[in-house]
């Protein structure tokens, strides 16, 4: 991983989008790791700490197998999480707060710039820089 005072790992399977979120993070002082599938996320999360990590649910492999992950090895980093999907139901669940587990938001595609700058700023877990 990039020697960075904060690290982002990025679940996407979207190019453009993955992409779009790299920049985003990168310019607010993230070395960010793009990965598309939910078993990359996962062997990334066991390997090395972030201090966020976006995923969208839809991706091979599903993003709540890489929330399962989170849950039982990571359980603080759930905090950290910020789930961007199309997935209405995720959303409209979440928003009831019937959503099981502790994580930091859910922003539904397409996302506005700014709102997702200021959740990645309220959602990372603390590190230098």
């Amino acid at each position: 991983m990039p020697d960075a005072a904060c690290h982002a790992l990025v679940l996407e399977d979207d190019r453009p989008i993955a992409g779009l979120l790299k920049t985003m993070l990168a310019r607010e002082g993230f070395a960010v790791k793009l990965v598309s599938a939910a078993r990359d996320a996962i062997e990334c999360i066991a390997l090395d700490r972030y201090h966020l990590i976006v995923l969208d649910l839809m991706v091979p492999g599903h993003g709540q197998q890489v929330i399962d992950y989170i849950k039982q090895h990571h359980l603080d980093l759930l905090r950290s999480v910020i789930v961007v999907t199309a997935a209405p139901g995720a959303i409209r669940t979440a928003l009831r707060g019937e959503y099981p587990e502790p994580i930091c938001k859910f922003i539904a595609k397409p996302f506005d710039v700014p709102e997702f700058i200021q959740l990645v700023h309220a959602c990372k877990e603390l590190c230098a820089g």
